[in-house]
């Protein structure tokens, strides 16, 4: 089946309303949900309105909460989520970002008492599109440790960068400290399909290929213990710096804590030369040498504009996830659209 993203989307905030979303909570996860499934990042897209359904029904989430300053300097705020969604309170900081790295170059927003906030290049690319550079960093439930581990010590904590586009091209680095990110697991057990052995650890702390298997144990660091060491400072970056908690305290998310980061270009540099030195930053990357049966080289967020391109206006269902969307307006007394498009 084949659905408009547009539909997708007021059905998914119709979802969360009845499920006891705030209208605009409703909506900007919403957004946030048909935005990842645009790109290609489906593990992050609307398979994940089951877990906030279930949270928000379970009081996990507070589908009410509005995110609030409760500290603030001239560049930097404190802000409780109140447990709202976490796509609401995302948004609200990086606004609050936004609006003062214009006068001053740069500000800095720290959550506590968030909930997961989907893709974090949603809220880095919001900045990006208002002349910004963006930088965002979450904390999250323990699901990452070095190999070996009997469980999870860390969350596979995400960091985005995006920066304004030039040319049509949006640079944007999405990215967990783990290998892949944990929702591609899930995805991956809901679908019955095996995963790669350098994703995660089963329960015997050896690599494994079954999702089942994984979910029951750990993801593996990106590079090692590289990606260890990036999980532990953005720890210390949201949850430490912000006073909230931290990974291993972490429970569905509840409490989660972020960081976002707004830096205004032109505001030491002129934009002329913003743009200029981007232009031939990547062209260096097109343009560099390769061997014959080497893919194009391409720059951090090429791959997820070409997939947003390719999928053009409508999203193309399969069985597994029209079942589970199907599943959900049902539970929540909201019916799945039944026409398709094209």
């Amino acid at each position: 089946m084949t659905l408009p993203f547009d539909a997708l989307e007021t059905w998914a905030a119709e979802v969360l309303t009845a499920a006891g979303a705030s209208e605009r909570g409703a909506a900007l996860t919403a957004q946030a949900c048909v935005r990842a499934n645009r790109m290609g990042l489906d593990s992050h897209g609307v398979v994940y309105l089951e877990t906030y359904v279930r949270r928000l029904r379970s009081g996990v989430v507070d589908g009410r909460g509005e995110p609030e300053v409760v500290e603030a300097l001239p560049t930097l705020a404190l802000i409780d989520g109140h447990f709202a969604l976490g796509a609401q309170v995302g948004t609200f900081a990086m606004e609050w970002c936004c609006e003062h790295a214009e006068a001053n170059g740069i500000a800095a927003a720290v959550t506590k008492d968030s909930s997961h906030f989907g893709a974090a290049s949603f809220y880095s690319e919001r900045a990006a599109r208002r002349g910004c550079i963006g930088m965002v960093f979450s904390n999250a439930d323990p699901g990452l440790a070095p190999e070996g581990a009997l469980s999870a010590v860390l969350g596979t904590n995400p960091i985005a960068v995006a920066a304004p586009p030039v040319d049509g091209v949006l640079p944007s680095l999405d990215m967990a400290a783990s290998v892949v990110a944990q929702g591609r697991v899930t995805l991956a057990a809901k679908r019955g399909e095996a995963i790669p052995p350098d994703w995660a650890l089963g329960r015997d702390g050896r690599p494994t290929t079954d999702p089942v298997e994984a979910l029951g144990n750990t993801m593996l660091p990106a590079a090692g213990y590289k990606g260890f060491g990036l999980a532990f400072v953005i720890d210390v970056l949201t949850g430490c710096f912000g006073g909230g908690l931290v990974s291993p305290e972490l429970v569905e998310e509840r409490g989660a804590a972020q960081l976002f980061i707004a830096l205004k270009v032109g505001a030491v540099s002129n934009q002329r030369s913003y743009e200029r030195r981007l232009r031939e930053l990547v062209a260096a990357v097109h343009d560099a040498p390769r061997a014959e049966w080497a893919p194009p080289f391409l720059v951090p967020g090429e791959r997820e504009a070409r997939t947003a391109y390719d999928r053009g206006p409508a999203m193309d269902l399969d069985e597994a996830t029209l079942t589970l969307l199907r599943a959900i307006g049902e539970e929540c007394g909201v019916p799945f659209p039944v026409s398709a498009a094209g």
